[in-house]
């Protein structure tokens, strides 16, 4: 097996939680002098929960192959253990080095700063990453982060600005619009925490933000249960089918189909057959109202 395939084995086993297998293939892959070996080792100790170890393999590893993913890999595993100062110095040596990708860096290290609790400096560093990253995913967390923290600052208003200023896809306004709805309702500004939630759902029905305007304007009631309500529709001019699926907390499985339906635009609206309504009795509350929104599931019919 070639050094790379030997790689991509241990990463799998990684991911898969096979931490003993991977620091195998990590110690076979060391004496192949790969610097991924120290990656992996790494990784698989801080799997198993032996994160000093972890992080002793990594300062190896950048004495004998100092690269830009190791350092960060470093600092990270600093910064979980509570090295502020081992860290900052692990993320230096990372923008240093040839090909490093500083946006990834300066992302992870502004992480750190509010993990310690240096909102300040991490609001600036998620800013210079929203400015700077030519990752678009990147971007627009590094946004979501900056404007998240500005409004756990009470800076409200600047974040708002800010978020309106931002020139993002749909998709992507919506997203950091449903998690600043929820910051500002976990905050008690109930205000502008539905006004954010009745835009982010305008952009894109699904997900769950539905849940901020069912919390602040649901119908009162003793309990209501979650209902899952399963909707199949067809668009005949375009001859597209799709799938919709909600979670509904309602009185009745008749009132969650309601409610499910009603949520939906008038164009989705007129288009649905309801396929099943499946009651959830492990959750309930005295607030009625969508919950979540699975959005339009498209499909080929066979």
């Amino acid at each position: 097996m070639d050094v790379e395939a030997l790689y991509r084995q241990s990463l799998e086993s990684l991911d898969e939680g096979r931490f003993e297998e991977a620091r195998q293939l990590g110690h076979q892959l060391l004496k192949l002098r790969f610097s991924g070996a120290f990656e992996v080792l790494a990784r698989a100790f801080h799997g198993q929960g032996n994160l000093p170890v972890a992080i002793q393999v990594l300062e190896n590893g950048v004495k004998e192959a100092p690269i830009w993913p190791l350092w960060l890999q470093l600092g990270n595993y600093r910064s979980e253990f509570g090295d502020l100062e081992g860290a900052l110095e692990a993320y230096r040596e990372a923008r240093s080095c040839p090909g490093a990708e500083v946006d990834q860096i300066l992302f992870n290290e502004a992480m750190m700063r509010l993990r310690f609790g240096n909102k300040e400096k991490a609001i600036e560093l998620f800013g210079q990453v929203h400015k700077e990253s030519e990752d678009k995913r990147l971007r627009v967390v590094a946004l979501t982060h900056r404007l998240t923290t500005l409004v756990r600052l009470d800076r409200v208003t600047e974040a708002m600005m800010e978020l309106g200023e931002a020139r993002l896809h749909d998709a992507d306004n919506a997203e950091l619009l449903s998690s600043l709805a929820f910051e500002l309702l976990e905050r008690g500004d109930e205000g502008n925490a539905l006004n954010l939630a009745f835009q982010a759902l305008g952009l894109r029905r699904s997900g769950p933000v539905a849940r901020v305007i069912r919390l602040l304007q649901g119908e009162e009631c003793e309990e209501a249960t979650l209902f899952q309500v399963s909707f199949q529709g067809r668009f005949p001019e375009e001859n597209l089918d799709f799938r919709k699926e909600s979670k509904v907390f309602a009185e009745t499985s008749e009132e969650a189909e309601q409610l499910a339906r009603a949520f939906e635009p008038p164009d989705v609206r007129g288009q649905l057959t309801t396929e099943a309504v499946t009651a959830l009795p492990d959750e309930t509350s005295t607030r009625k109202g969508v919950d979540w929104s699975s959005g339009l599931i498209f499909y080929e019919k066979p």
